[in-house]
């Protein structure tokens, strides 16, 4: 395969000595977890599968924090467990390399691309397909010296001698922090300024419905354009979320808009609008 990758999409050109799985095609595009959306094409009178990345952010392994780390391997864990239990589709099909791993903010999962091809040198490369991704994990952690999890982690990948075994066992195990702290055990604060003055929700419950009704958590009845029940703020393990109960006028994430049943994580720093009001994100 000779691979070309551009701006809203990664090209792998088929040569003639690879074959294409149809049957590991058709399972990757069925498939919409943890796996970079796929077509084919003719590409100057090639076949090309196609990966699209538009919708999604690029990461590289040295330049994310330790909680998106943490995001990574638990959804590398959870794309093994899929190719593992698929008939047609194998571990060596996911290309894992510093270029081609993305984060989808909608889902706070990671996406990698899953290329269903085979030819002599991958079937050869197999067995060390393994100690690839090994080396690929630890050089990401690398730099992660604070979660003590990941130390952990990090230890036992190096000495398994079942790098696939271990990923997919011990990744439910790593818990993300916040400043250090533990994120199940962090409180949010939702800080309001503006045209209805100046007021901080101070949020500590696993979860905070913020609307109209008296009997929201957070009320924002003095603003028309809030619904009765406006939104929902979730802590779960692996973080603080928002998600949107079906509000006339909308929750967004920055300027992004947040569809209804679909959390998005949100983080120190950042602003959620609520309808026309801005409130910023501390994780404390």
């Amino acid at each position: 395969m000779i691979k070309n990758q551009f701006k809203n999409q990664i090209m792998y050109e088929i040569e003639e000595k690879d074959i294409v799985s149809k049957l590991g095609v058709n399972s990757v595009i069925r498939s919409n977890d943890y796996m970079l959306p796929l077509r084919e094409i003719s590409y100057n009178g090639k076949k090309t599968i196609v990966c699209g990345i538009e919708k999604y952010v690029k990461e590289t392994a040295s330049g994310i924090d330790e909680n998106k780390i943490i995001v990574f391997i638990r959804s590398l864990a959870e794309l093994l467990k899929l190719c593992v239990g698929s008939a047609f589709l194998d571990r060596s099909y996911i290309d894992i390399t510093n270029e081609t791993f993305f984060y989808d903010r909608d889902e706070d999962t990671f996406r990698l691309p899953v290329i269903p091809v085979d030819n002599d040198d991958s079937i050869a490369g197999r067995e060390n397909w393994d100690d690839a991704i090994r080396s690929f994990l630890i050089e990401m952690l690398s730099g992660a010296i604070f979660n003590e999890s990941l130390l952990h982690f990090r230890y036992g990948l190096q000495n398994t001698d079942d790098v696939i075994k271990y990923i997919s066992e011990n990744a439910p195990f790593l818990i993300c922090t916040e400043g250090g702290k533990n994120i199940a055990e962090s409180e949010l604060e939702f800080e309001y300024s503006g045209e209805f003055g100046t007021f901080t929700f101070y949020i500590c419950k696993d979860e905070f419905v913020i609307g109209k009704d008296s009997d929201c958590d957070g009320v924002l009845s003095m603003n028309p354009a809030i619904s009765r029940r406006h939104c929902m703020l979730k802590r779960t393990q692996g973080g603080w979320f928002v998600e949107d109960l079906g509000s006339s006028n909308g929750t967004y994430v920055g300027n992004v808009s947040i569809e209804q049943g679909n959390p998005v994580r949100v983080r120190n720093g950042e602003t959620v609008r609520i309808s026309d009001m801005e409130f910023t994100v501390h994780i404390s």
